[in-house]
């Protein structure tokens, strides 16, 4: 499996999102995951479910996919390492300097929030819940629904769109309360408010 996995809350801690990162939480989840070692200071990157992930006091960042940065950003092959750095310098707006096939999440434990993003066009997906509990996220729609605060429970809508169209497009899952991001959206979590926008939207002309 390649995906990234995650639950957080507003008592969300680096040791906490770790353990949420690894799915712990998720008791219907029954691959076994590698074991990672988190440090409370200085930094440390893994490739941890596949994504990579990187974490530099108190800010947790993970990249899958192949991402394209300007200048010598992620030049040491780490993308976890460049999306952690352009959070830290330019926060949501960093958007605007990723290019490529990609899902993205970054946890700030300093502000207790988070923020997810998928590409331009939507080659990767994230989907979601926003729970009692806090904000739950993977890759994966049956992911998220397994989680124990989502739960299963199927959306009349979703399964219209699939047996009528054989396709359930986003925002629209099978899964009643999860949602998936939309090509070019991001997501910022904070304290229990989700804020959804666009940093790219395709540009479109009648005449030429």
């Amino acid at each position: 499996m390649q995906g990234l996995i995650g639950c957080l809350t507003d008592e969300s801690t680096i040791d906490g999102l770790a353990a949420g990162w690894m799915l712990r939480a998720i008791e219907r989840h029954r691959q076994r995951l590698p074991e990672q070692a988190w440090e409370a200071s200085g930094a440390q990157s893994s490739e941890g479910v596949g994504a990579r992930v990187c974490q530099e006091g108190g800010v947790l960042a993970a990249a899958l996919g192949r991402l394209r940065f300007p200048h010598s950003l992620g030049s040491d092959g780490d993308p976890s390492r460049a999306v952690l750095d352009l959070w830290r310098a330019h926060g949501p707006s960093m958007m605007e300097q990723i290019r490529g096939s990609f899902a993205l999440a970054v946890v700030d434990t300093r502000d207790q929030s988070g923020f997810l993003a998928i590409d331009r066009v939507g080659s990767r997906s994230l989907a979601f819940a926003v729970s009692a509990g806090g904000l739950v996220f993977a890759d994966r729609a049956d992911v998220v629904a397994a989680h124990p605060d989502v739960g299963c429970a199927l959306d009349p809508q979703g399964l219209f769109n699939y047996f009528y169209f054989h396709d359930i497009p986003a925002p629209g899952t099978v899964y009643r309360g999860v949602q998936k991001l939309l090509p070019g959206e991001q997501l910022l979590w904070r304290r229990g408010q989700v804020e959804r926008s666009f940093y790219w939207r395709l540009a479109y002309r009648d005449a030429p």
